[in-house]
């Protein structure tokens, strides 16, 4: 608790020498492509194969605050928007990287899983999960440079997850099993809106991207100068 109180103080004082309206949480992820619904040939990870490995880093809110106005709720469904410089997102497969700013959260609370829903998680290995399942979540989306679009999904059929629709800055601590699953999605639209690529795949791991080296760095310099600024009022 103490390390989020000091974070939450030096992102609000680096906020005082900067342009950027909020800070942002910033979630690294990696994973592997198990499932190809779309690839036309023509988009960025054309020819993509199973077994390919993605990362890069998701980027949120910390607070409902620092986001745009909430969208509708619905009785099971909550989203929060965020758009800026500060929430920027990527995704990488060694090869090629794309990033974009804005990002979208959805927390589910006794989410009634539907038909296309279904259909979707179901071609993963292990997973069968029937129209109807009750389920708790945190589900991002972020739209990058040149049509992509980012997904990570945090699902379980254990409705104690979340007892309300409350904002969640950081996704839960879901590993994959036969009654919950860590997700990425990939999708790249043309200039008209068509997909023209669609994959899909679970999450190795997930973490908490370290403060940037120059957050650091201030932060380093704030402290210093608060130990002086102690010093200094003791020998008074």
């Amino acid at each position: 608790m103490r390390k989020s109180y000091l974070v939450g103080i030096l992102c609000a004082s680096l906020l005082a020498f900067s342009t950027t309206s909020s800070c942002a949480a910033s979630i690294g992820y990696s994973g592997t492509l198990e499932h190809i619904f779309v690839d036309n040939g023509t988009g960025t990870y054309a020819g993509a194969l199973i077994g390919d490995s993605y990362s890069g880093n998701f980027s949120t809110g910390n607070s409902v605050s620092d986001g745009t106005p909430i969208l509708p709720c619905l009785n099971d469904e909550c989203e929060y928007d965020f758009s800026g410089p500060s929430f920027t997102s990527s995704v990488s497969n060694g090869v090629l990287t794309e990033t974009g700013s804005g990002s979208l959260i959805a927390i589910w609370d006794g989410y009634d899983l539907e038909t296309d829903d279904a259909a979707f998680i179901n071609v993963l290995p292990g997973i069968s999960w029937a129209v109807g399942t009750l389920l708790d979540g945190w589900l991002g989306d972020a739209v990058l440079d040149n049509g992509i679009q980012l997904g990570l999904g945090f699902i379980t059929q254990n409705t104690s997850l979340y007892s309300s629709l409350g904002y969640q800055a950081l996704p839960p601590g879901i590993t994959n099993s036969a009654t919950e699953l860590a997700f990425f999605t990939i999708e790249e639209f043309d200039g008209s809106g068509n997909t023209i690529f669609l994959g899909f795949g679970r999450l190795n791991s997930v973490s908490v991207v370290p403060v940037p080296a120059a957050l650091w760095l201030f932060s380093s310099g704030l402290l210093a100068l608060i130990g002086v600024s102690r010093r200094k009022n003791m020998a008074l």
